[in-house]
């Protein structure tokens, strides 16, 4: 995603919550020992933290958002009662990243790195199912709708999550916002 503007964003729904630490999505080195993350959001579950990593080089800068008030308990009200949830990670031209719940700001730190291209690295999601060791677990759940922009920031201030799928049209390709800057990637 390099160093400008960009969104990442998806749904996810589960009942009950992952055993260990898992990827929702990240960008990773699984050939390298240890595997290397270029970008992700994980899930911590013995803090009940969303782990938002960004790196330029693949040892990573990790930030949490604490929501443990918030997400509520497995078959309880909150993040892990099956309903379907948006979660969305932004940059935008200040540097601002943010990582959004729902619609919801919950975590927001400046950061102009240049986001690491492993050379050997893949788009993982769900999470990351290769090489060995907790740090390739995939949170488990239902996923749908990935879309992720470069060279735009959908989301800089707390929204309403999209209610459909994405659209998959207009100019410049799949997805493309029609700008020449942007690159939108629509899966669903």
């Amino acid at each position: 995603l390099g160093t400008g503007e960009f969104t990442i964003e998806f749904f996810f729904n589960k009942s009950g919550e992952p055993f260990s630490f898992g990827w929702f999505i990240c960008n990773g080195d699984v050939d390298d020992s240890p595997d290397s993350v270029g970008y992700g959001i994980g899930y911590i579950p013995f803090s009940n933290n969303f782990q938002i990593t960004l790196s330029n080089d693949g040892k990573g800068i990790s930030y949490t958002a604490n929501l443990d008030t918030e997400i509520g308990s497995p078959g309880t009200a909150g993040f892990w009662d099956g309903n379907w949830h948006h979660m969305a990670l932004t940059r935008d031209a200040s540097n601002d990243v943010r990582f959004f719940l729902d619609g919801v700001g919950k975590l927001i730190v400046n950061s102009g790195i240049d986001l690491w291209a492993p050379p050997s690295g893949k788009l993982a999601f769900p999470g990351n199912s290769e090489g060995a060791g907790d740090v390739n677990l995939a949170v488990e759940g239902n996923y749908d709708s990935l879309r992720i922009t470069k060279g735009v920031c959908r989301y800089d201030a707390d929204f309403t999550p999209p209610s459909a799928d994405f659209a998959e049209s207009g100019p410049g390709g799949i997805g493309s916002t029609g700008s020449p800057s942007a690159l939108t990637i629509i899966l669903t």
